[in-house]
């Protein structure tokens, strides 16, 4: 939901297998993770059918550097 959370996104193909790692500078787990987490699903999800002729499945990692509940 900011674009200062979400810090890095690596996508590679290896072994038709799309690697897709995110990055999560920090997140608000009870009231913003939720819509991060869907739109990283719907990127990975695009950039799969734009590839999809090269890999036959996605794996999906995410490393939250800061995952907390404000207030």
């Amino acid at each position: 939901t900011d674009d200062s959370c979400i810090s890095f996104i690596h996508l590679a193909i290896r072994k038709r297998v799309m690697d897709f790692h995110v990055v999560i500078r920090s997140s608000d787990t009870k009231l913003t993770f939720e819509h991060d987490l869907k739109f990283l699903y719907y990127l990975a999800s695009t950039c799969y059918d734009l590839f999809n002729d090269e890999c036959d499945r996605v794996r999906l990692r995410f490393n939250l550097n800061s995952a907390h509940i404000v207030g």
